[in-house]
Order: structure tokens, then sequence, then C-alpha cells
């Protein structure tokens, strides 16, 4: 709701004094949610209403492009610099810098974005029109739509209250398309379009995506916001849609999201509507990881295990809200394993083994070469990267100041990864003297765009 009536003084495509006075004429309605709880607190109604007269009157002036920078000013004021920001439609600037007068509150609360590219004015999805009724109240129109949809009470308060893309009992589907000749790992687009009364679907929405954008894994969070993983930063990393908006939820050159051979995989999955069991892939390697949404902080599970390949995770909770994460992955010293992992403790079971041995056989570490990440200069400037395995016995040692044979071997397909799980052809050779080299060429999996 609160959306609802001040999306029009964002639909402006110009950044101008003009754009100031284009405000919502629905601001009675929605004003008193921030203001009438002060005056409870024990603010005189008149010292509230200056204090939002002052702020009103200081942002007339910072709607403009003719002003650059203001210096030092930068660090404290909000300035037309930074105004212009909160209004892009650019990623990188959506819900940024809110501040009214002083930009410090953002800087402080980590919601601070300077201006680098030149802003693009407008709603991520720009509004066609000039009839000043349709612009005022779309928002509202659709959020009534919603309302008039919903079949239970809570669905109906949450179409006003929550964001956008709420959507609780499957009335909206989100999906991925691709132009041939482009994979799905090149190039793809993020929908979403509503389910009518006759159980077709209304107008498509682009979410994200583009031809140099790829996206992965589209789901549902148990309160119905959208999330996906998206490589537009040159690395897939997760993303979330609400408010109309897609926000960030990680910022690391790693990948989280690998290619499409087939659908239905998954390197992320809810712990709950705050909390998502994740997994990534870092110069090679794999980690297992827990999100907290709202802070955007995320936090490191140890485990013994370093990939995951084409393994998936998945989180379970019972009533009692306790669960576990379930997840495939191995180690240069242990083979691809199902291992379950306890939120709670944080300890790790093993289920099953994907390479078995005779009873409980296992292999002395003594002959067990683990792999070290290499690279080096290719084509092009560009860096190719590999795991070498250099020969390991402990009943023998090599000639000294000797070179051991070197096995070159590399990964099928294009897009594929080595894999530093635990695999007995490469200690076959190590174990023999003979050191192996796997290679990950160029546009191999797990090394950004």
């Amino acid at each position: 709701m609160l959306w609802a009536a001040h999306v029009n003084h964002h639909s402006s495509r110009f950044f101008n004094l003009s754009t100031a006075l284009r405000q919502s004429w629905t601001t009675p309605l929605t004003g008193p949610v921030f203001w009438v709880p002060l005056a409870f607190l024990g603010f005189h109604p008149v010292m509230v209403l200056t204090a939002q007269a002052i702020s009103l009157i200081y942002q007339f002036w910072i709607h403009t492009e003719y002003v650059v920078r203001l210096g030092p000013l930068e660090w404290i004021l909000n300035t037309p610099s930074h105004h212009r920001v909160h209004h892009g439609r650019q990623v990188q600037y959506l819900d940024r810098n809110y501040a009214g007068i002083l930009i410090v509150w953002d800087r402080l609360f980590g919601s601070f974005e300077p201006e680098g590219e030149r802003v693009d004015y407008g709603l991520t999805k720009n509004i066609e029109t000039y009839r000043p009724t349709e612009i005022a109240f779309h928002d509202w129109k659709a959020m009534f739509r919603s309302v008039r949809a919903a079949t239970t009470w809570r669905e109906a308060v949450g179409y006003i209250v929550r964001p956008p893309g709420w959507s609780p009992d499957g009335s909206t589907l989100a999906w991925l398309t691709w132009d041939h000749p482009n994979m799905p790992w090149d190039s793809a687009e993020l929908l979403v379009a509503q389910f009518d009364d006759r159980g077709l679907l209304g107008e498509a929405q682009v979410v994200a995506g583009g031809k140099a954008e790829s996206i992965f894994q589209p789901e549902w969070s148990p309160g119905g916001v959208l999330h996906f993983v998206s490589d537009r930063s040159g690395w897939w990393n997760l993303w979330r849609w609400e408010k109309g908006q897609i926000n960030q939820l990680t910022n690391k050159k790693a990948e989280f999201g690998k290619p499409q051979w087939v659908f239905g995989s998954g390197t992320y999955s809810f712990v709950s509507d705050d909390l998502i069991a994740c997994s990534y892939v870092e110069n090679g390697t794999w980690q297992i990881a827990m999100l907290d949404i709202q802070s955007r902080n995320l936090f490191q599970v140890e485990t013994p295990f370093s990939e995951m390949g084409r393994g998936d995770i998945k989180a379970g909770i019972d009533t009692a809200g306790d669960g576990n994460i379930v997840f495939v992955a191995g180690a240069p010293t242990l083979p691809m394993t199902l291992v379950s992992l306890d939120l709670a403790s944080g300890k790790w079971e093993e289920i099953r083994k994907a390479q078995s041995f005779p009873g409980k056989m296992e292999i002395d570490p003594g002959y067990i070469s683990a792999a070290q990440p290499v690279e080096f200069p290719t084509e092009d400037g560009r860096t190719a990267h590999a795991f070498f395995y250099p020969p390991k016995n402990q009943d023998f040692q090599g000639p000294a100041g000797e070179k051991p044979p070197l096995l070159v071997k590399s990964h099928g397909g294009p897009t594929g990864a080595a894999s530093i799980a635990l695999d007995l052809g490469i200690q076959f050779w190590t174990s023999r003297g003979i050191g192996v080299l796997d290679v990950n060429y160029g546009g191999s999996t797990g090394y950004g765009r």
C-alpha cells in the first residue's frame, strides 16, 4: 500500500524540479502510518508536521541534474547526486539513498549508493500512459484486483501490507525463457504472470534477464517472495523480487548457480522466510553457507566437504522448528556422499556413499593425493584454471631433482567443471608416481561469466 501511494513520484522518466511536485494524491491515506505513532510517543503534532514540512521543502531543490557534486557536504546531506540515485531504475540504484535531509543515516544502515553510472530514471516497468488518473491509481487498482481474488483474509491482508511480488497461493507463475541458439546459461529471462478466474495466464512481466544475463532457479519463499540467481554482475549471485523491484542478496565473486543441463536443480533452499541454506563455488571449491536475508549476512558452515558438482541442497524443517539440510558432496579424501547436516548442532551424518568400498575398508591417507588449485595464462590475456595432483605414495619417493611424468586431462562438456572429490582413477596414477593435471579450460563453470 505504501508503494502504491508513492509510485507515481518515481514514475517520472525525467529528474527536475517538476518531479519534486509530482506528489501522490493518496498520501493522506498512508502518511498517518508514519506520523500518528510519533504523537502517541509524546511528540507534539505541530512538531511532527513542522518536521515533515521542512523535509519536503528541503527535498524540492535536490530534484535537479544541474548540480553535480557539493564537495564535503556529500558526506552529510542528501544532495542532488544522492537523490538521483534514489530515482534510478538500474539494479545497483534500487532501494538506495532513502534520506530526506541527512544521508548519514543511509551510510549507517548500509543503504547508501554513490552515483556512478548515468542514472536512468523511472520504474523497473515504466507506465506507458500520460493519463493522470492511471499514473496515480494504477498500483492501487492492481492491488485491489489481487485482494478481490484472495480466498482468505490472510491473503487479502498480505496483498495490502506485503511486497507486490507476494504470491501465497499459487496464483502467480514464474518461469524462464531463452532464445536459441543461446542456452539458459548464456542468456535467459525470468517472467511472472497471474492466473485469472478461468485459470488462464494474464499479461507476462519480465522480472530479470536479457541478452547478457543468465537466470537460474526461480523459487518462491514460504511467504511468497520470488527469489532467483542471476549473473548480471558477472557472477551467479542470489537476488529476490520485492515491491516490484529486484534486490541483490549476495555479492561475491563466486557462483551460486550452475548450468541447467537438466531442470529442477537447486543451489539454495529456504529454511524460513528469512533464512536460506545455500551452496556456492569459489575458485573451484564448493562451500555450504546460511544466508540471513534481512541482514544480507552470509555465514559459512564448516564441513569437510569441498565438492558438490551437480548435487543439490534441500532444507527440511519439522513442526518444532528444528531441521536439517541434505546435500550431496565430496572432498579430495572423500567420495561423493549423501549428507544430512543438523542445523541446531552443526553435526553432519553420512547417509550413503556414491562410491562404496568392500565392508568398512578405508584408503590410507598416505596414498591419497589432494587437489591443488593452479592457474596459468592462456590466449587473449585470459587465465585458465586447473587442479594439480602431485604423485603420492608413502612407500616410495621419486629421484631427487627429477620431475615426475604429468598426465593432463580435461572434463567433458564446455560448461562443466573438474571435480575435486575423491577419484580412484586419478589416485591410480598419482600412487604410481605420475602427476595429474585436471584442467578447467575457458568456459568452465565456477569462474564467472
